[in-house]
């Protein structure tokens, strides 16, 4: 058996080493750690030594060591993702999908609830940007698509513009008759 690692008090990543836990699972050394969010997480050795582990994942699927998901990370920007995601889709859907990654523009604010969309927004947040069909009957196409946010484009789902009015009307009244 090798030599006790010596890791209290060094800070690795987004992690400091706060207490030696000692032996864990497969008498591999484990240590308590505080990540800069806060949180306080158990981590092997070996994971924080290696480079493995820097955070105690809050960071995971948001920031690639520090970088936003505003910039290239790992080569992907937000807008490809939106891009990959209807190309994808529109392979499912039996649909055309002419629209390429320098025509998705992400807007500051949602265009249809007015909400400020954030780039790094956890998946399914109601203020992710969402690239959406503004004719579910067309493909995705420069004139078909715009961004708008995940909420938006959920509550639009699959309903039709008929659909979304009574809706409205249906709502307006109930509101009215509560009063």
């Amino acid at each position: 058996m090798g030599a006790r690692l010596q890791l209290l008090g060094k800070k690795l990543g987004q992690l400091v080493v706060v207490k030696d836990m000692g032996s864990g699972i497969r008498s591999r050394s484990e240590w308590r750690c505080k990540c800069s969010c806060g949180r306080y997480t158990v981590v092997a050795g070996y994971r924080l030594t290696s480079g493995h582990t820097t955070s105690c994942r809050c960071r995971q699927g948001r920031y690639v060591h520090g970088q936003a998901r505003t910039k290239k990370v790992n080569g992907v920007t937000r807008e490809y993702k939106l891009w990959n995601s209807a190309r994808s889709n529109a392979r499912n859907k039996g649909c055309a999908c002419t629209i390429k990654v320098a025509e998705i523009h992400i807007p500051k604010t949602c265009p249809v609830l007015g909400i400020a969309l954030n780039r790094n927004a956890s998946p399914h947040s109601d203020n992710l940007p969402s690239l959406d069909r503004i004719n579910n009957k067309r493909g995705y196409t420069p004139t078909n698509t715009w961004v708008i946010s995940w909420r938006a484009n959920k509550l639009k789902a699959s309903a039709t513009l008929q659909e979304l009015r009574l809706l409205v009307l249906a709502l307006t009244k109930r509101v009215k008759g509560a009063r």
